[in-house]
């Protein structure tokens, strides 16, 4: 599928690859900052910047996950871009064992993936919103914790935020089945936060362009709370973790796939059983060495 691009606001420009939206700002005809490098490591990005005549100068990244940085290391050394990204999402990519705090696994595991990824981070943004200047341009940065530990959102000065993985698009809400964050309690507030910024334009990384986000922001919410209310419904009494995963493989018809995948989706599980129990739906109770969930006041058979 051939790459398009658009043209957003005034110096910010979108590529529009196969599998994610990639927001960059042209600081002349030839040369652009990045944000985010995308989920291909085939150098598809990279020969679409030679084609179209443009090189990049640094590359701000909204998160460290690996569909947003693959190509980090392969256009630092190429054009000499210089990384820049959030402290907190620096740390957990800084050695295979912080890479493994973030998602779990099995270290081997987690470690033959770090080395496909690793590339050293150049400047570490603060853990506070604030502005900071990247080749002489001023960008805000947003803190939008929740889908990771330290994910931000940028503001161009053109006024188009670059989403990141904050909000899904209305067509990715149809189609998936689970929504990924390492916590919904943060995430949720996160996504309410972003009500407070008007912009022209709103680049979301999966998988659109938005002139407004308000819609969005409650389809999102909708879509957390559906999910909930479904985990809810399967525990029809108190159940290990283990026992909610598989019965809600079943109910959400969760494919086998890569050991990270299946990973991703446990996770995805987990941190919904998390929730409800934060917000006082479930309880967890200790019997030994297993922890199981159950709805408030519901009795163990």
């Amino acid at each position: 599928m051939e790459s398009i691009v658009s043209k957003v606001s005034g110096n910010t420009w979108c590529i529009d690859m196969q599998n994610i939206m990639i927001p960059y700002y042209r600081l002349n005809a030839h040369e652009i900052i990045l944000f985010d490098s995308g989920c291909s490591r085939k150098g598809a990005l990279e020969n679409w910047l030679e084609a179209h005549d443009l090189r990049v100068r640094a590359i701000l990244n909204t998160h460290n996950h690996w569909d947003h940085v693959s190509e980090n290391d392969a256009l630092r050394h190429k054009y000499g871009a210089k990384i820049y990204m959030p402290k907190i999402e620096a740390a957990f990519v800084a050695t295979p064992l912080t890479f493994k705090v973030e998602c779990g696994g099995i270290y081997t595991e987690i470690e033959h993936l770090y080395k496909k990824l690793y590339f050293p981070v150049d400047e570490e943004i603060p853990t506070q919103d604030c502005e900071i200047m990247v080749c002489g341009v001023p960008f805000q940065v947003i803190q939008t914790p929740g889908h990771s530990p330290g994910h931000v959102v940028y503001i161009t000065p053109d006024h188009v935020m670059c989403v990141g993985d904050a909000l899904m698009s209305e067509s990715l809400l149809k189609v998936s089945k689970l929504s990924y964050a390492i916590s919904h309690e943060v995430d949720l507030q996160s996504k309410q936060k972003l009500r407070n910024y008007l912009c022209n334009a709103y680049i979301l990384s999966h998988k659109s362009i938005e002139t407004s986000i308000d819609h969005l922001i409650d389809a999102n919410i909708d879509f957390v709370v559906q999910r909930a209310e479904e985990i809810v419904g399967i525990v029809e009494h108190p159940m290990s973790m283990e026992e909610i995963i598989r019965t809600a493989w079943k109910r959400f018809q969760l494919r086998e796939g890569i050991y990270f995948k299946n990973l991703e989706a446990r996770n995805m599980i987990h941190a919904l059983v998390e929730y409800l129990t934060s917000i006082g739906t479930l309880e967890c109770r200790y019997d030994d060495g297993v922890d199981y969930y159950a709805r408030k006041n519901m009795r163990r058979s």
